[in-house]
């Protein structure tokens, strides 16, 4: 039997005032995966990430946290939700050892041992006892999430974790967040903006746009046009005009012949060109990258 999502949110929804900011969203994450959540601005990803983590009440919809109803049964949800949500809540006149321990009082049942273990798994055991103030961004967001991965959460949810940092910071990140993933089996929501590394971190993604789930999906699936083709010859000329000659647009990639044709047609083109004694390398799916799958789906709005 397959295991329950470590999270299931259900036709979530959010009228404020007049304004619907969510209509009728749906989303799971499993164990051992990295979900990314992506939309433009003002798309409605903060108010659903608000609403996952009980901030504010769905106004229809419901929540699941590792089989429990954010609804009815708030307090154990809860204790199985890590987040960061606008960046880590951090006091950075104390140490980030002060910070975990005052963390750790509030919601109880946290072992002295717990934190050396969290603070390990971040890798921030060497400055555990230095004021956060001293910190760098970087440092300031690992600190953060090993204050979420207190108490032993099944899920994850982090609002722009990578938001403000350099690119062996964003690397870092992702690293990070892969192991959790992976040797924790944590299920992990991640918002952000940065689509490349969301590309390179997340096993599948969710659109959202004007309130509503565009599409979402494994990401390898969401990057392959099913009726895309690169195909590399050793005389390109021929080849196009071959192509053209069966009514195929085809254009130039980076060395390669770009067209489209369905999958049916893909033989007998191969065929034909072989006939005509074109070398024939390589021929594949042609991959988009995720921001121009972002940019079809929301019609060319930015994140």
């Amino acid at each position: 039997m397959e295991a329950l999502p470590v999270l299931r949110a259900q036709h979530l929804s959010k009228t404020i005032g007049r304004r619907l900011i969510v209509d009728d969203v749906s989303i799971e994450v499993r164990r051992g995966e990295i979900l990314g959540f992506l939309g433009p601005n003002g798309a409605g990803k903060t108010t659903t990430i608000r609403m996952l983590v009980g901030l504010i009440r769905p106004s229809g919809g419901t929540v699941e946290i590792a089989g429990h109803d954010l609804r009815s049964d708030f307090e154990a949800a809860m204790r199985k939700v890590g987040c960061i949500v606008e960046g880590p809540d951090l006091y950075r006149f104390m140490t980030g050892r002060e910070n975990l321990e005052h963390f750790a009082r509030m919601i109880g049942e946290v072992r002295p041992e717990e934190i050396e273990a969290v603070a390990a798994t971040v890798d921030m055991a060497h400055r555990l006892d230095e004021k956060v103030r001293t910190y760098s961004l970087g440092m300031r967001q690992r600190l953060g999430i090993a204050q979420a991965l207190l108490g032993g959460p099944d899920l994850l949810i982090l609002d722009e974790p990578a938001n403000g940092l350099d690119p062996a910071g964003i690397r870092e990140m992702r690293e990070l967040l892969r192991g959790l993933a992976r040797e924790r089996d944590l299920g992990i929501l991640i918002s952000s903006h940065l689509l490349g590394e969301v590309e390179q971190m997340c096993d599948r993604v969710a659109i959202i746009h004007r309130g509503r789930l565009l599409t979402s999906g494994p990401v390898s699936e969401l990057l392959t046009r099913t009726d895309g083709w690169l195909m590399q010859v050793d005389r390109a000329d021929a080849a196009a005009s071959i192509m053209r000659d069966r009514g195929l647009e085809v254009a130039r990639n980076d060395g390669w012949l770009e067209f489209q044709a369905g999958r049916e047609l893909i033989p007998n083109l191969i065929e034909a060109l072989v006939r005509e004694g074109i070398a024939i390398t390589s021929v594949q799916p042609r991959k988009r990258t995720l921001e121009e799958r972002f940019l079809d789906e929301t019609h060319g709005e930015t994140v």
